[in-house]
């Protein structure tokens, strides 16, 4: 009995743990599906105009953090460059000991202090100062005695070369050369922010034009299935055969398609936006469709010349790119010279019984000078090669502007031909577009009539939906044209066209 009586007690622990067990299982459980469920949440949609592109671009994009860090590193560049005109400073400590043959033997202790001074002419000037302590014995005819003495000595040295190097125009070569440096890497700056400015409206109106594409298709399958639903009911009172049915639905399956293919182009322009502006692609965001502009603007192609000369960034960089080849040129020859160089200096020592008495006992006065003529055996031909590559280097630039100025005009000219071009289309895509509403209304009356086929109907409701498409792609090309003159000529001239105001109504009426 107290067996069975046990065996129940622990039949009934079991069942509770189990019990509990599974509790506790179906709370984790739905802890959790709950966490899954709050982390699915849909995120949150932002809506970007294309100011609002521009703007998070200039802090996000990564070319143009790229191209500033490049700005950063040419002033280190040329901190190092000007580095070499900084003043130096040396100091040494030895000692050394000797044992003569003779039983003497000496030690001396020696301390110097060396002070440099560089000069933007190519001299430089040097300051030195040392002390020493000697101590030892001496062994003379046998007789051995103890000495110790103590020297001070001051110099002054000046070099300068003669031929090569000498001149503050040479010397400062390498900081001018670092100068332009710096002015370039600004000029890459404005070039990258350009591009960029350029690239975005340039994606933005595509993926406008993507969105409009995906209203339009929808217009589209809407009257397709508005088509399958009249069909159908005129099939059913005998009005039609029903292998009219057949092309109706046939004409909706493609107007689905269509839809489709425009949602998944719309995506890839959304992609390429948020690439460009530098957000991460798993961000969700939405574009203003109402941001397409009938533009107003009247240009001259020979004032549009002359202002992209004055201030596009990539032909200021190129001008610096010419700069620092002349000063390369004129490194280069100087190099062809040969080596002079002129040294002087002037000296005080003096000795004593400590390192005081050696200070006021400077007596001893000393100077020097003298030339060091250098030159190469064999006509010094490396540096004429280097002078030579020099100044073919140039005369290559040179060109590279010649031709960079004739592609520029090339590039302005066609552009304000494509701007001519998209504002008589904007015209003509206009009325093609009214003529396609009074067509497509009159040729629902004659369906309703029987006077034309389902097939006929849908082939009327693809011209208007490429008439609705043609009238975009107008006004969005006119506002590409004036994107790629503003990007040729580096102005800010779209923006105001922005504002002017949306063809959202006005196309639809």
């Amino acid at each position: 009995m107290f067996l069975a009586g046990k065996n129940n007690i622990l039949r009934t622990l079991s069942n509770f743990i189990a019990f509990a067990s599974v509790l506790i299982l179906f709370n984790g459980v739905s802890v959790a599906q709950e966490d899954l469920v709050m982390a699915g949440e849909p995120a949150t949609v932002r809506v970007l105009s294309l100011h609002d592109c521009l703007e998070i671009a200039q802090v996000e994009n990564i070319s143009l953090k790229r191209t500033r860090l490049g700005f950063e590193s040419s002033l280190l560049d040329r901190m190092k460059a000007e580095s070499i005109f900084d003043p130096g400073f040396q100091a040494g400590f030895s000692g050394r000991h000797t044992s003569s043959g003779t039983g003497g033997d000496s030690n001396r202790i020696d301390l110097g202090m060396k002070f440099t001074f560089p000069t933007w002419d190519g001299g430089r000037w040097i300051f030195s100062f040392d002390q020493a302590r000697a101590d030892g014995t001496t062994t003379i005819g046998g007789a051995s005695s103890n000495f110790t003495a103590y020297s001070t000595s001051l110099g002054l040295t000046y070099a300068l070369p003669l031929l090569e190097g000498s001149g503050e125009r040479i010397n400062r070569i390498a900081v001018n050369r670092a100068d332009l440096s710096v002015a370039r890497s600004e000029a890459m700056i404005s070039e990258t922010m350009r591009s960029l400015r350029f690239g975005i409206i340039q994606t933005y109106i595509n993926a406008v034009l993507a969105a409009r594409a995906i209203n339009v298709a929808r217009l589209s399958l809407e009257n397709a299935g508005n088509l399958v639903e009249e069909v159908q009911a005129r099939i059913n009172v005998g009005q039609l055969a029903p292998y009219e049915m057949l092309a109706a639905r046939a004409g909706l399956a493609e107007r689905e398609e269509n839809l489709i293919n425009a949602k998944a182009s719309y995506k890839i322009a959304l992609d390429s936006l948020k690439e460009l502006i530098g957000l991460p692609l798993v961000d969700e965001i939405a574009i203003d469709t109402n941001s397409l502009s009938l533009v107003n603007i009247v240009v001259n192609v020979d004032d549009l010349f002359l202002q992209a000369q004055k201030s596009r960034p990539d032909l200021q960089e190129l001008d610096i790119r010419i700069s620092q080849a002349r000063l390369d040129l004129l490194l280069a020859e100087d190099r062809r010279k040969a080596s002079l160089l002129w040294n002087t200096s002037l000296g005080l020592s003096g000795e004593g019984d400590g390192y005081g008495d050696s200070i006021s006992d400077l007596e001893n006065f000393s100077w020097y000078t003298g030339l060091e003529y250098q030159i190469p055996l064999g006509g010094n031909r490396a540096a004429v090669a280097d002078a030579q590559n020099a100044a073919l280097n140039l005369e290559n630039l040179e060109l590279e502007r010649t031709n960079y100025l004739r592609g520029l005009m090339r590039d302005i000219r066609a552009a304000v031909e494509e701007l001519d071009n998209a504002l008589l289309r904007i015209d003509v895509t206009l009325q093609g577009l009214e003529v396609q509403k009074v067509k497509i209304e009159s040729e629902r009356t004659r369906l309703s009539l029987g006077l034309i086929t389902s097939r006929d109907m849908l082939e009327f409701d693809v011209q208007y939906a490429s008439a609705l498409l043609a009238y975009d792609r107008a006004i969005a090309d006119a506002m590409l044209a004036v994107a790629k003159i503003e990007y040729l000529t580096d102005r800010n001239l779209l923006e105001d066209a922005l504002v002017l105001g949306n063809i959202q109504n006005d196309r639809d009426d």
